[in-house]
Protein backbone atom coordinates (compact mmCIF):
# COMPACT_ATOMS: atom_id res chain seq x y z
CA UNK A 1 0.00 0.00 0.00
CA UNK A 2 1.43 3.91 -0.42
CA UNK A 3 1.82 6.16 2.50
CA UNK A 4 -1.85 7.79 1.95
CA UNK A 5 -3.29 4.24 1.62
CA UNK A 6 -1.35 3.01 4.83
CA UNK A 7 -1.84 6.67 6.87
CA UNK A 8 -5.32 6.34 6.08
CA UNK A 9 -6.04 2.87 7.33
CA UNK A 10 -3.89 3.89 10.22
CA UNK A 11 -6.61 6.50 11.30
CA UNK A 12 -9.99 4.46 10.15
CA UNK A 13 -8.61 1.75 13.02
CA UNK A 14 -7.82 4.08 15.60
CA UNK A 15 -11.56 5.22 15.68
CA UNK A 16 -13.59 4.60 18.16
CA UNK A 17 -16.57 1.86 17.46
CA UNK A 18 -19.53 4.67 17.01
CA UNK A 19 -17.74 6.84 14.93
CA UNK A 20 -16.92 4.31 12.21
CA UNK A 21 -20.61 3.33 12.30
CA UNK A 22 -21.35 6.88 11.59
CA UNK A 23 -19.47 7.13 8.87
CA UNK A 24 -20.61 4.12 7.79
CA UNK A 25 -23.93 5.61 8.25
CA UNK A 26 -23.60 8.47 5.70
CA UNK A 27 -21.87 6.49 3.11
CA UNK A 28 -25.49 4.16 3.07
CA UNK A 29 -27.28 7.27 2.74
CA UNK A 30 -24.90 8.72 0.17
CA UNK A 31 -25.14 5.28 -1.50
CA UNK A 32 -28.95 5.61 -1.40
CA UNK A 33 -29.27 8.84 -2.67
CA UNK A 34 -27.31 8.48 -5.76
CA UNK A 35 -29.13 5.15 -6.73
CA UNK A 36 -32.48 7.68 -5.99
CA UNK A 37 -31.13 9.73 -8.62
CA UNK A 38 -30.58 7.21 -11.03
CA UNK A 39 -33.46 5.41 -10.84
CA UNK A 40 -35.45 8.97 -11.07
CA UNK A 41 -33.43 9.93 -14.21
CA UNK A 42 -34.44 6.10 -15.86
CA UNK A 43 -38.23 6.18 -14.45
CA UNK A 44 -39.12 9.64 -14.93
CA UNK A 45 -39.64 12.57 -12.38
CA UNK A 46 -43.23 11.26 -11.94
CA UNK A 47 -42.38 8.07 -9.71
CA UNK A 48 -43.83 7.98 -6.85
CA UNK A 49 -41.36 8.01 -3.88
CA UNK A 50 -42.70 4.21 -2.63
CA UNK A 51 -41.21 2.90 -6.18
CA UNK A 52 -38.23 4.75 -6.08
CA UNK A 53 -37.71 3.31 -2.28
CA UNK A 54 -38.69 -0.37 -3.50
CA UNK A 55 -36.21 0.40 -6.93
CA UNK A 56 -33.37 1.43 -4.75
CA UNK A 57 -34.01 -1.99 -2.52
CA UNK A 58 -33.71 -3.90 -5.11
CA UNK A 59 -30.39 -2.63 -6.08
CA UNK A 60 -28.54 -2.92 -2.84
CA UNK A 61 -29.87 -6.00 -1.93
CA UNK A 62 -31.26 -7.62 -4.92
CA UNK A 63 -28.57 -10.49 -5.27
CA UNK A 64 -30.25 -12.32 -2.49
CA UNK A 65 -32.65 -14.88 -4.90
CA UNK A 66 -35.38 -14.15 -1.92
CA UNK A 67 -34.99 -10.64 -0.86
CA UNK A 68 -35.31 -10.04 -4.97
CA UNK A 69 -38.67 -12.30 -5.24
CA UNK A 70 -39.92 -9.96 -2.48
CA UNK A 71 -38.81 -6.67 -3.40
CA UNK A 72 -40.28 -7.27 -7.21
CA UNK A 73 -43.21 -8.41 -5.48
CA UNK A 74 -43.73 -5.07 -3.70
CA UNK A 75 -42.59 -2.45 -7.03
CA UNK A 76 -45.61 -4.44 -8.83
CA UNK A 77 -47.90 -3.65 -5.75
CA UNK A 78 -46.95 -0.04 -6.05
CA UNK A 79 -46.64 -0.38 -9.69
CA UNK A 80 -50.47 -0.89 -10.87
Amino acid sequence: MSIVEDTYQQAIDEMPVFQKMARLEGFLYWTRNLIARKVRAELGSEVSDERVRWEVALQMYGADPRMEKLIREQIARVST
